[in-house]
């Protein structure tokens, strides 16, 4: 079996869950399964592909984020197979607002806030691969 179809099985899926409307997609049996490695080499030669290809054009390296929580799942790592850094992406309130370096609004179906960037995270003209899963319900990021 393809490990997208893999993937695929694993995932449960529960409805009307945060808000009645919403199929929320339960990763968390692919992330305490066997084909988390795979996922996770996958992704780190994805993000690596992109990489390189910036790299050539601004011999930069990249930084991986990841949006709380699982966003940090993934986010690091990538950043620890790529050797890179990465910088958490958290919910305001999280952190002091002293800490913060930059934020940005967001809103879905069923909810809004900001989320943040911590101080001396990222600074102008880094390269920032943003990793999250959307696929819980297809919104944090959008």
């Amino acid at each position: 079996m393809e490990l997208s179809a893999k993937i695929k099985s694993k995932i449960r899926k529960v409805k009307d869950w945060p808000v009645k409307g919403v199929i929320y997609q339960d990763l968390n049996p692919v992330i305490s399964s066997e084909l988390v490695c795979p996922i996770i080499e996958r992704l780190a030669y994805d993000v690596r592909l992109i990489a390189s290809e910036l790299n050539m054009r601004t011999e930069k390296k990249s930084k991986q984020a990841g949006i709380e929580t699982r966003g940090f799942i993934w986010g690091s790592a990538v950043a620890s197979a790529l050797g890179s850094w990465f910088i958490p992406i958290r919910k305001m309130g999280s952190i002091p607002d002293s800490a913060v370096q930059n934020y940005t609004h967001v809103q879905s179906e069923y909810s809004k806030g900001d989320l943040v960037i911590p101080k001396g995270c990222v600074r102008r003209g880094d390269f920032v691969v943003l990793i999250d899963d959307v696929i819980a319900t297809g919104q944090t990021a959008l």
